[in-house]
């Protein structure tokens, strides 16, 4: 009985190996990615490493394929949409929230701009009011206004 367990065990702890061991590849090869395309002389490397990835997510996606063909008789439909579903529920419930800490940023560049330009209390919340009221809490009129306050405070340091 322990051998036929120890048998049955082999082929998942191979599988947790190779997948322990293609991430660190992975994430090397993609870091490896972003220095070559930096360089004009090593776009060569750059294409090769592009190839390599594509042929790295190629096998795993016929992997993939291939275990879902072989084991279709023991999978779940249920516990299997589910699975499907969670990152995409965990994104779609994410986004309100990313939304608002990148409007926090955002307004804080802004804000911390007007607080160096304006040393009087009576010009700075004039301004950080027509900020918030011209702008009505939007992210795609408010990154300029927070990047002019990030260029104009470092000129003025220098």
């Amino acid at each position: 009985m322990n051998r036929q367990t120890n048998d049955a065990c082999r082929p998942l702890a191979f599988r947790e190996r190779a997948r322990s061991l293609s991430q660190p590849v992975i994430v090397g090869l993609g870091m490896l990615r972003v220095v070559a395309a930096n360089e004009p002389e090593n776009q060569h490397v750059r294409k090769f490493i592009d190839a390599l990835l594509a042929l790295i997510g190629v096998a795993f996606l016929a992997y993939t394929g291939w275990r879902t063909y072989a084991d279709w008789a023991t999978l779940d439909p249920r516990q299997v949409a589910l699975e499907f579903l969670l990152p995409v529920w965990l994104t779609v419930g994410l986004l309100p929230c990313i939304y608002v800490l990148s409007l926090l940023i955002t307004y804080d560049s802004a804000l911390r701009g007007i607080n160096w330009a304006a040393k009087d209390g009576r010009p700075r919340w004039r301004a950080r009011l027509a900020l918030v009221t011209g702008l009505h809490f939007g992210i795609v009129m408010s990154t300029p206004l927070a990047g002019i306050a990030r260029v104009s405070s470092s000129r003025h340091r220098a």
